[in-house]
């Protein structure tokens, strides 16, 4: 099990767990178990809270001729948005109920207002995707290489 302690202050996202968004990324497919993610108001008024995965979208991606991205798209998945926590009081995500997710996707935290504070302690694993087969130079092979061309009955 491993932990990971923020603390989170204004209305700027924070990334509590990178992911790869690289698909040649030997990363990119392994497992995140979020066991237990503590949100603490650390703030002397109540604070609202966004937690989220969000992936780029890759195959819509637009660059300039110098390889700067002109246009970007997002995949967002919210675990909770916009709940208020009263001050003085935390909340556990996932607690007993522990989440599962590929690690393509960056875990993130948003507050609502530039004066909230709050405090985040996460415990995780990070386990490695066996079901996806990586070449010696960390490409994904291809599943399709391996399988049979004719029909099977």
């Amino acid at each position: 099990m491993k932990y990971s302690y923020k603390n989170i202050t204004g209305v700027r996202v924070v990334t509590l767990l990178n992911g790869f968004p690289d698909s040649n990324d030997s990363r990119y497919l392994d497992l995140v178990t979020l066991s237990k993610a503590r949100i603490a108001n650390t703030h002397s008024s109540d604070i609202t809270v966004d937690v989220y995965l969000e992936r780029k979208n890759m195959a819509t991606a637009e660059f300039d001729l110098g390889g700067d991205v002109l246009f970007e798209e997002f995949f967002t998945f919210y675990f909770i948005k916009s709940l208020v926590i009263p001050a003085g009081a935390a909340i556990d995500i996932f607690d007993g109920s522990p989440c599962v997710y590929e690690r393509k996707s960056d875990l993130k935290i948003k507050l609502a207002n530039s004066s909230e504070t709050a405090d985040v302690a996460l415990a995780y694993n990070i386990d490695k995707n066996y079901n996806t087969g990586y070449s010696a130079g960390g490409n994904r092979q291809s599943s399709a290489a391996s399988a049979p061309t004719g029909r099977q009955y």
